[in-house]
């Protein structure tokens, strides 16, 4: 028998497979659980002998072999089928029994017709300890686990001589962050705080498993003995959940991440209360029960460790997945490499200096609770934790790049400022559901937005506000309006209207921003006259407000859109006047690296292009692309409308990114336009959600 095939196999006869709710959140198998997962993070579990004997039946390798657990309330239950049936299948090589009403009764002579039997165990610690003993788990836990988890967003130093025209502009300043992790902040933020069901998870994970019948085990194990004390252990596990989690925080797939609300608002909050739980512990003794210092070893293929660490020294990056490291240099240098691989990928050694100063981000020692016990003596930290790049330096003789970061709370100045202001615009602490929508229309995913909005609308407690369907409504209007369908759009805006008329004066200041969006659909649609009337009328309602300061970002909204109009008229000098308004009180209200600010920007700039001024449309053009990087997504379509207004002929567009951008800004449209008819990006003044 080769001892490096065995399989533990659990077969959990506590669980009444005709009444499943029973055990559901019994505690005591709760605990059984995870204890076996503990012995072996790798353990099959069943509750239908049938379903098991199947699976132990179809395991042909004669080199592998089956250690079954049997755990079951009371031994004088446990049918003799099952205990001749183990005896019988030459697949299984011996049997252990626990029984958790410590009863052990009916099972003692059960050794003289059964010789596969290990022993009966009514302490589920003593049966670990001896399952531990097995020499196949004791090589698997010097294996101990490898986590592939690391992924980064950085914020680099960039200066003119490393780009070319007409990639945006920067500053040289080291600590300038990404507007990606902006967003990615958000969504974090988010999801933590959307409500979900177990119900709804498994049932996505199925769709996922289709067809893999042990990832389908596990999704039912899940459903079995999931609770939410227990969030930090199925993560460490080493199962299709870990792995489906990690990719989607990696790749930001919003949808993924949506469908697993439920398991990742539990993680994140078991860090937290564990993070606090620590620093409360430590204040009162006055010592730290943390290290000063953990560590990470990692394979980074060149160009990556390139562009995002070797060359960013004083900079920042992210890691947008939850983070393990261990206290234990000599084991991260194990898992950094030995430097052999150097044409493809460098071995890399992360030593992180945490200052428990910085509670930003919570982290905490999961060794206790982690599937694969104190092996690394495993630090988490929360998905999204910034870390200072301190220095890079070169270890000749062990092939591998030290790279010492420090936990930090700092942020670039200007970013702050625009996360602050585009959160109170995107974060709605009522409706999180309602945020996310937000924030799929600020990245430019209309799609999304349009599914989300559509959620709302069946949330009762939502809907009884008049004022939340119409603001709706007119929201749907305006995704409408961007994916170029305006008679849908026009249909939305008059809901809209019609609802809020229903219950409030035509002058109500909350119909200005719907006649606003009204303004926009006729100027889509070509009638000039019938959308001036309409933003006319959205300024007259904000004059007549008692607070106009209030809504002054939304008549800066107004001027920017009313100048549109006479650029379509070109009435290019009187477009400008109207530009030169709607920047005057936005360069009030908004932080200067706002993407409101960029859209005027590009309005003036393709003005000053109609009137023959090329310099300054280029100059224009220029501080739209330095401020769309600063505060955009990279594959924002709002990229691709940039590129587009550049004349193709003096510049060359470098990176594949912005590419992606501009395909995805001409999808939004049945078919290509020019660019003096894409001139708004059209921001209603959302109040109610």
């Amino acid at each position: 028998m080769a001892l490096a095939t065995n399989i533990t196999i659990w077969l959990d006869q506590v669980y009444d497979v005709n009444k499943p709710t029973i055990v559901k959140r019994n505690h005591m198998v709760q605990a059984v659980h995870i204890s076996l997962c503990k012995v072996d993070p790798y353990i099959v579990t069943f509750r239908d002998a049938d379903l098991c004997f199947n699976y132990i039946i179809r395991m042909n390798d004669d080199d592998k072999q089956a250690v079954l657990v049997i755990s079951c309330d009371n031994p004088a239950n446990l049918s003799k089928r099952i205990l001749t049936q183990c005896q019988e299948l030459r697949q299984i090589a011996s049997v252990y029994v626990l029984s958790i009403t410590k009863d052990e009764s009916g099972i003692v002579n059960s050794s003289s017709y059964m010789p596969k039997l290990c022993g009966h165990f009514t302490d589920v610690s003593e049966l670990c300890n001896q399952l531990g003993q097995l020499p196949y788990l004791k090589n698997q836990y010097k294996e101990g686990p490898y986590r592939k988890d690391f992924s980064i967003n950085f914020f680099p130093e960039i200066t003119m001589s490393e780009i070319q025209y007409p990639m945006p502009i920067v500053s040289n300043n080291s600590t300038r962050q990404e507007a990606d992790f902006m967003y990615s902040s958000f969504l974090r933020e988010i999801l933590i705080k959307l409500d979900s069901t177990e119900e709804e998870m498994t049932t996505f994970c199925r769709q996922q498993c289709a067809g893999n019948e042990p990832d389908l085990n596990t999704v039912d194990e899940f459903e079995q003995y999931y609770d939410a004390q227990n969030a930090i252990f199925w993560y460490t596990r080493d199962t299709f959940l870990y792995r489906l989690l990690n990719q989607a925080l990696r790749e930001l797939n919003v949808d993924v991440l949506y469908s697993l609300r439920y398991f990742i608002k539990d993680l994140h909050s078991q860090l937290e209360d564990r993070h606090f739980n620590q620093l409360m512990s430590n204040s009162e003794t006055s010592s730290s029960t943390l290290p000063s210092a953990v560590y990470r070893g990692q394979l980074m293929n060149n160009k990556e460790f390139d562009q995002k660490i070797r060359h960013n020294a004083g900079g920042f990056f992210s890691v947008s997945t939850f983070l393990s490291t261990t206290p234990h240099k000599n084991l991260a240098v194990v898992y950094a490499g030995d430097g052999s691989k150097a044409e493809e990928c460098q071995s890399v050694l992360f030593e992180i200096e945490i200052d428990q100063c910085v509670n930003k981000f919570p982290y905490t020692d999961i060794s206790q609770i982690s599937a694969f016990g104190n092996v690394e003596g495993e630090i988490l930290f929360t998905m999204g934790a910034v870390f200072r790049i301190l220095s890079v330096d070169r270890d000749d003789r062990l092939k591998t790049w030290n790279v010492r970061l420090k936990l930090t709370g700092d942020e670039d100045d200007e970013l702050r400022t625009l996360t602050e202001h585009m959160r109170d615009d995107i974060v709605y602490p009522s409706y999180p559901l309602a945020s996310l929508a937000k924030l799929m229309m600020r990245m430019g995913d209309t799609t999304k937005a349009e599914r989300y909005y559509f959620e709302m609308l069946e949330h009762p407690h939502f809907i009884s506000d008049f004022r939340n369907v119409a603001q709706i409504y007119s929201n749907l209007g305006l995704i409408y309006t961007h994916i170029n369908k305006r008679i849908k759009a026009d249909e939305y805006f008059r809901k809209s209207v019609d609802i809020l008329l229903q219950h409030l004066p035509e002058t109500d200041p909350l119909l200005a921003s719907i006649y606003n969006n009204l303004g926009e659909s006729h100027r889509e649609l070509g009638s000039f006259e019938e959308a001036l009337l309409h933003y006319n009328k959205a300024l007259k309602n904000y004059e007549l407000s008692d607070d106009d300061e209030l809504h002054l970002t939304a008549i800066g909204v107004l001027y920017n859109n009313i100048g549109l109009v006479y650029s379509m008229q070109h009435r290019y000098s009187e477009a400008l006047q109207s530009y030169e308004k709607s920047l005057k009180i936005r360069e009030k209200c908004l932080p200067p690296n706002h993407p409101e600010i960029a859209t005027t920007y590009n309005n003036v700039g393709l003005a000053f292009f109609h009137l023959g001024d090329y310099i300054k449309a280029k100059e224009y053009y220029t501080k739209v692309l330095q401020m769309q990087q600063c505060s955009l997504p990279q594959d924002h379509p709002d990229f691709g409308r940039t590129y587009n207004n550049f004349p193709r002929k003096n510049f060359s567009i470098k990176t594949a990114v912005y590419h992606g951008a501009r395909r995805r800004w001409y999808q939004r449209f049945n078919e290509p336009r020019k660019s003096d008819l894409l001139l708004g990006f059209l921001t209603p003044a959302e109040t109610a959600v």
